[in-house]
């Protein structure tokens, strides 16, 4: 039954939100966006039309620095119709495959970076173009092929389909949803929608038989279990699971536009984009706001397609590009940080890792252990404070530690000794500025000179032969114009590129040497190894200074060093494999979890003899619940606390290290000295102490409720403290 209404809309005006638009880059500009989809890392995938031809389309992804990777080389022409990302937990290897659609089946992309297609010819899935693909809670993947119904395959791979002589309402599926029992929504272009219960059976809802406004279906969305909302071109229907509502231009602000796209968050709005009436919100009260590109920094009204992030964005697709809206900092979103943690205007969502190494053999022998201090420039990532717990068998005379810093700001806590596990604790927070300089913030001018520390790493090598006249040919094919004079961006168009993003990944070969980089050009293929030392060659050909890296379980890498930023970690697979990683480079990277622990890096050539890792020396890693190590009594634990020396500037609330009830503790430069500064909840100081950092121990006693014995070291901007008596503490009275 449809129930008219009537209804009042306000404007977005004032709004306490912040808006990142980036206009699609230039080859993409006349195109039409498909889908939204956003990974767990954070990137924006993109599905986009080319003009006047639905059949023709590519696939891009817009970065979490606002740069654009379009089209993403690697995938076929017509890819891009559609895409799923497996859920992952843990480091399970094996999970967390991208799914991707294409006019003509789907490829598969594991995060180890191996890919697989999949067609009518060698698997059942039905021939035609993919639509929408889907991953169920029980690892089933749905994927709805144009004429010819859905298909879905298992966690095990069996394969099963369904058409309209088996039940489907319609061969042509536009979208799949599921409900909280598990039930199965599919959405269709022409027969409105169906739904599959667990037991297997189908019921029909159609504008003749229900309360639908429309036949074409194209988003299904479950706001809570049993109401769910339909959206069509005449409007959105919503299902009780007794009786339906509609909501058309009548009784909202669509006016006479049609709806496009529909997401809900998770406070109960929901957000509609349209064709031509801008994005329209309908929050929990059922008052609607509208956006428009008159009254807000909405760049088109016209809406093409909507999703949300994991942290309560919403990402916008329009003809002029792409626009990301999310809460103010400070504001009641979902891990928003208080807004003294951000300069500027800007969104702050914290994060925290724990990671255990455990030594798996060789008991006794040292090893070398190290553990990210993630920070991005231009805003982007922040820690504020780690913390090392290790084993009965660690001891500071026999271990040794070091941080080394890169030129981005981010630095590495490298700790070696004979100890059996140790336990890292990092706690920082992803700020999103609500503007960065897309021109001053990326330019990585080419220096007149290299410093002297990396300039041999440009140089040609035996197995590294970037003086190659196919290799420096290529290179400098593969570099815009426009790019050779940035060193970011002469290496993003190496990475991106079709010879390098087309790769096949082999096995390792572990009875010869890696291909050379030629053979693997030649052939098209190679190991991690030999496509790292591609990259490595490709990139000094183009006058950037590469290495490569191994670590304790003989994976390598490519590192390339880039002016105003360092050392880059490069893998050539695509940017989605990071889903349980906290830190990301400007480059996408899928990396081993060994990468914490790197062994060796090459030196100018990449020669056997001095890259090989130590086959009787290995250590596992596994993520530990971190909110459990927060607590006070666990860090007056920890071996070794660190933390950022602030200057000239409170410490952030999230960078206070939380020592006992009441008591907190972070260090400032005070003048020429660091202080040690100890505040109870409120923020009052209740004692500070210049601890001595020429590696004699420093005594503490805080209002005779925490006594401490310690020695403190300063290691450029941060204060380490090592814990060499255990803190007494009493609860206050």
């Amino acid at each position: 039954m449809l129930v008219t209404a009537v209804f009042c809309a306000q404007t977005a005006r004032a709004q306490n939100v912040q808006w990142l638009s980036r206009p699609l880059p230039p080859q993409a500009a006349q195109g039409r966006i498909t889908f939204l989809e956003v990974d767990p890392g954070g990137y924006v995938w993109f599905g986009l039309a080319a003009p006047g031809d639905v059949r023709s389309t590519a696939l891009g992804v817009l970065d979490p620095m606002g740069e654009y990777m379009f089209p993403l080389a690697g995938t076929r022409p017509g890819s891009g119709t559609a895409i799923a990302f497996e859920p992952v937990t843990g480091e399970a290897p094996e999970a967390g495959a991208l799914w991707i659609g294409s006019t003509g089946g789907l490829l598969v992309v594991e995060r180890s970076g191996r890919t697989t297609e999949l067609t009518s010819t060698n698997s059942p899935l039905p021939a035609g173009s993919v639509r929408t693909i889907y991953c169920a809670r029980d690892a089933t993947r749905w994927i709805g092929v144009s004429g010819n119904g859905v298909a879905c395959v298992d966690a095990a791979f069996n394969w099963a389909s369904y058409n309209s002589a088996s039940g489907l309402g319609s061969d042509n599926i536009e979208t799949i949803a599921e409900n909280h029992q598990g039930n199965l929504w599919f959405g269709s272009s022409n027969q409105g929608a169906s739904r599959l219960d667990r037991q297997g059976g189908w019921l029909q809802f159609t504008s003749s038989n229900s309360g639908l406004i429309g036949n074409r279906v194209m988003r299904i969305v479950e706001e809570s279990p049993g109401r769910t909302w339909f959206l069509t071109p005449n409007g959105i229907s919503v299902f009780d699971g007794a009786s339906w509502m509609s909501y058309t231009g009548r009784n909202s602000p669509l006016g006479r536009f049609a709806a496009t796209a529909l997401v809900i968050d998770a406070s109960g709005s929901k957000w509609v984009g349209t064709d031509g009436a801008g994005l329209l919100k309908l929050d929990a009260f059922s008052r609607w706001t509208v956006y428009t590109s008159a009254d807000s920094p909405l760049p088109d009204n016209r809406i093409d397609a909507l999703t949300l992030d994991d942290h309560g964005t919403l990402w916008i697709a329009t003809p002029a590009g792409i626009t990301g809206l999310g809460p103010r900092s400070g504001t009641s979103a979902p891990d928003a940080c208080p807004g003294e943690n951000v300069e500027g205007l800007g969104l702050a969502c914290p994060f925290e890792q724990a990671v255990l190494w455990q030594a798996d053999s060789g008991s006794g022998r040292s090893r070398e252990l190290g553990w990210a201090l993630p920070s991005l420039p231009f805003g982007g990532r922040a820690w504020y404070y780690g913390a090392l717990w290790a084993g009965a068998d660690f001891n500071f005379d026999t271990a040794d530690y070091s941080l080394r810093a890169e030129r981005t700001g981010a630095q590495r806590l490298l700790l070696s000794g004979t100890f059996s596990q140790a336990l890292f604790l990092v706690q920082g927070a992803v700020i999103a500025p609500e503007s960065i300089d897309t021109q001053c913030a990326r330019m990585s001018p080419f220096p007149e000179s290299l410093p002297q520390n990396v300039a041999g790493y440009v140089l040609p090598g035996e197995h590294i032969p970037s003086d190659e006249p196919l290799i420096v040919q290529l290179a400098g094919e593969l570099v815009r114009p426009e790019s050779r004079t940035d060193m970011y961006a002469a290496l993003r168009d190496i990475v991106y590129s079709s010879p390098v993003q087309s790769l096949q990944l082999e096995a390792p070969d572990t009875k010869s040497a890696p291909a050379g980089a030629v053979d693997v050009l030649r052939s098209g293929s190679g190991d991690r190894h030999a496509r790292a030392r591609l990259v490595c060659t490709l990139a000094r050909a183009a006058g950037l200074p590469a290495r490569l890296v191994m670590d304790m379980n003989d994976g390598v890498w490519c590192q390339a060093w880039v002016a105003n930023r360092g050392w880059i970690s490069i893998e050539i697979t695509y940017p989605v494999f990071d889903y349980v990683r906290p830190v990301r480079t400007g480059l996408p990277k899928k990396l081993s979890p060994a990468e914490h622990a790197v062994a060796t890096l090459s030196g100018r050539d990449d020669t056997l003899d001095t890259l090989s890792g130590d086959a009787g020396l290995s250590a596992s890693r596994r993520t530990v619940p971190a909110a459990e190590l927060k607590q006070p009594d666990r860090l007056r634990d920890a071996r070794m606390l660190i933390a950022p020396v602030y200057e000239d500037a409170p410490a952030p609330a999230a960078g206070k290290i939380p020592l006992a009830d009441g008591i907190s503790m972070h260090a400032r430069q005070r003048g020429a000295a660091v202080r040690m500064v100890f505040e109870d909840g409120q923020g009052r100081e209740l004692h500070a102490l210049t601890p001595a950092l020429d590696g004699l121990s420093s005594t503490v006693n805080v209002r005779d409720r925490l006594l401490w014995r310690f020695v403190a070291r300063r290691l450029g901007a941060l204060l380490v403290i090592e814990n060499i008596e255990c803190k007494e503490y009493r609860p206050p009275e």
